[in-house]
């Protein structure tokens, strides 16, 4: 699929989780976010829409992303476009960070803990609806410049991705329409 990097490798170096992929120029959504820190909705919106067609490409042929994080959406220089190109990569390392996960116990929150699914959180394992609630949490963030659950540590992060309602997008940024509100309210239920 034109939205997605072809895996090469994914693994634990010490601790850090790592992955190969094809190379292109461009950087991970934390750091676009980070620069750009919040997006016009239309902008955000075609951004969150490549990521849907790439998850939609993969579903339909039985693969679950499971580790969608602001490490493996890439954000392409695309010089002359009116929206960036957007590339999921990552692909195989769910059971990486199911064990990172697992041993972080009570430790300061992780990027990739930032849109873990609830489903996920409870089986430990990636599904299709892990991977859209993913997205939803990715399109909140492109929208706000803020992820939407943010707490000091990996047990409340989790804890709030399964058992905390979302803060409307509107109240995160007033220039918002409240639509959107009912929207995430319901991606991320």
């Amino acid at each position: 699929h034109p939205h997605i990097l072809a895996t090469h490798d994914a693994d634990r170096h010490g601790d850090r989780v790592y992955v190969v992929s094809d190379d292109i120029h461009g950087v991970v959504l934390r750091d676009h976010i980070a620069h750009h820190q919040r997006l016009e909705p239309p902008t955000a919106l075609a951004m969150g829409w490549q990521l849907a067609e790439a998850l939609d490409a993969v579903h339909a042929r039985g693969v679950v992303h499971g580790s969608i994080n602001p490490h493996t959406i890439w954000v392409a220089d695309s010089p002359g476009r009116d929206v960036p190109m957007i590339y999921l990569t990552g692909f195989g390392s769910a059971r990486v960070l199911a064990r990172h996960v697992m041993n972080q116990n009570g430790a300061p929150t992780s990027d990739d803990l930032l849109y873990v699914g609830p489903d996920q959180i409870r089986d430990e394992r990636g599904n299709p609806e892990a991977d859209r609630y993913a997205l939803a949490c990715a399109v909140y963030h492109l929208l706000t410049g803020v992820a939407p659950f943010r707490r000091g540590s990996v047990n409340a992060l989790l804890g709030a991705h399964l058992f905390s309602a979302v803060e409307p997008p509107s109240s995160a940024r007033d220039d918002l329409p409240s639509a959107l509100d009912s929207v995430f309210a319901r991606a991320l239920a």
